[in-house]
């Protein structure tokens, strides 16, 4: 199969047509050059098992960084395992874990276990990981130890679930004490 790129444009196509269709209209001063790349499909399957490949493959070569002495991998394993244990669970069936933490989930688990990588995800679902998947120290520890959090916010958001509808909404109100007190017991008892 072949792609055509014509530069500067930064224009790609798919087919010859698609190619000629457009170098019929664009008229401009600029010389263009059209660049055909020739390529074979090395994959040809559903998203999902893509990902879950992806996923799996990841998970065994942090198992295997953490075995090879690698401690962050370690650390991340825990963190991933713990949130899987802790994570709200859904309404509608409790032995699943609710969308908006899966969603979360998916993101940790496709991420590779380095300190560059995996710390710009669990930065970027802060929200989430501190404030509604657990209060517990074990659970601040664990954070703690994959991404150095300086201290909670006076204010959060957390996930409610309605109690008729099962709907999810998100509120906004003071952290609880009891948040604020095991995130200080776990940065103390990390140090």
């Amino acid at each position: 199969m072949n792609i055509y790129i014509v530069e500067p444009v930064g224009k790609f196509f798919h087919t010859e047509k698609e190619l000629l269709k457009f170098l019929i209209s664009e008229k401009s001063s600029k010389k263009l050059k059209v660049k055909v790349l020739n390529y074979t499909i090395e994959y040809d399957n559903d998203a999902d098992v893509f990902l879950n490949s992806a996923t799996e493959q990841i998970e065994l070569d942090t198992k295997l960084n953490g075995v090879l002495g690698d401690e962050y991998s370690e650390s991340v394993q825990k963190f991933i395992q713990m949130f899987k244990d802790l994570a709200p669970k859904s309404p509608w069936d409790s032995s699943k874990i609710r969308l908006s933490a899966l969603k979360v989930l998916e993101q940790l688990q496709i991420t590779p276990p380095t300190k560059e990588e995996f710390s710009k995800v669990v930065k970027r679902n802060s929200e989430y990981i501190l404030y509604n998947v657990s209060d517990s120290v074990e659970w601040y520890k664990a954070v703690l130890s994959v991404y150095p959090f300086r201290k909670l916010t006076e204010t959060c958001r957390t996930e409610r679930i309605h109690a008729v509808t099962k709907g999810s909404t998100w509120d906004g109100h003071r952290t609880p004490t009891n948040m604020l007190k095991n995130f200080e017991k776990a940065k103390l008892s990390s140090k």
